[in-house]
């Protein structure tokens, strides 16, 4: 591997990171889940995860010739954007008060252990060294999971012609990063199928920044409610103060009077 396919893969796996904060930062600022799909975080871990160990099947030759191939670049840089949604559909469940979501989201990190720790382990030592197959499976699931993530999103994104808590910043850097992601696997000859996922991903993605932008004029009194509601809790949070002193000096005023 040469040294700028290293660089590009390190620049892919902390431009993933980097555009996902804006996402985290945007749902702790907000701390609700307004605009955001669950089941587009769900999908989309569980196509992440697929699209791993699919990655992983593709490289088992490797793998067996020496287990350390199991850190190379393109298989940490699938890894990368799993563990990314893994923490932002986290951050949905923490923010979330609905008890379904709360429900589904337990049930899911269930499956997905049962995925990695039992299921995978029967399918790669009994699939006769026919790593290949096995990857391309997994890789044509994460494929069909990749397009019915962004299905709900795009519904939501369409409906409401807002990105609510959903950050185009975010989507926007990530599609491109998606982009960076096909040219990279496919420069390191891994599995076509890899890359499929992110295809999905890239077309999508640049689907609703594109809206967004385009639709950005339709909601003009949600910037001007938005901007009332800081207002109003400003103006909340001063008449309390406001309210505590004249306690204060009412209980300043009683106490010298009994004294007196």
């Amino acid at each position: 591997m040469s040294t700028i396919e290293v660089l590009l893969g390190l620049f892919i796996i902390i431009g993933t990171f980097v555009t996902y904060s804006f996402q985290y930062k945007k749902l702790y600022d907000k701390k609700n889940t307004t605009g955001i799909n669950d089941n587009m975080l769900l999908l989309g871990c569980l196509s992440s995860c697929l699209n791993l160990i699919g990655g992983i099947s593709g490289n088992m030759n490797l793998i067996n010739i020496n287990a350390s191939n199991i850190f190379s670049l393109p298989i940490i840089q699938l890894f990368s954007p799993w563990i990314c949604l893994q923490i932002n559909y986290l951050m949905y469940y923490l923010y979330d008060n609905n008890q379904k979501n709360k429900l589904k989201f337990k049930m899911f990190n269930l499956m997905i252990f049962i995925i990695l720790f039992i299921v995978y382990p029967i399918m790669i030592t009994n699939c006769n060294n026919n790593y290949l197959i096995i990857a391309n499976i997994l890789n044509a699931f994460a494929s069909i999971f990749s397009i019915l993530m962004w299905v709900p999103q795009i519904i939501t994104t369409y409906r409401s012609k807002t990105p609510g808590s959903l950050s185009l910043i975010s989507v926007g850097c990530h599609s491109i990063g998606c982009l960076m992601v096909i040219i990279f696997q496919l420069i390191e000859k891994q599995l076509f199928s890899v890359t499929i996922p992110y295809i999905v991903a890239l077309l999508c993605e640049a689907w609703i920044v594109i809206y967004c932008y385009l639709h950005r004029h339709d909601h003009p009194l949600l910037d001007i409610q938005t901007d009332m509601d800081e207002i109003i809790q400003y103006d909340e949070l001063e008449n309390n103060n406001l309210q505590e002193k004249e306690t204060e000096i009412e209980d300043e005023i009683h106490v010298d009077s009994l004294y007196n």
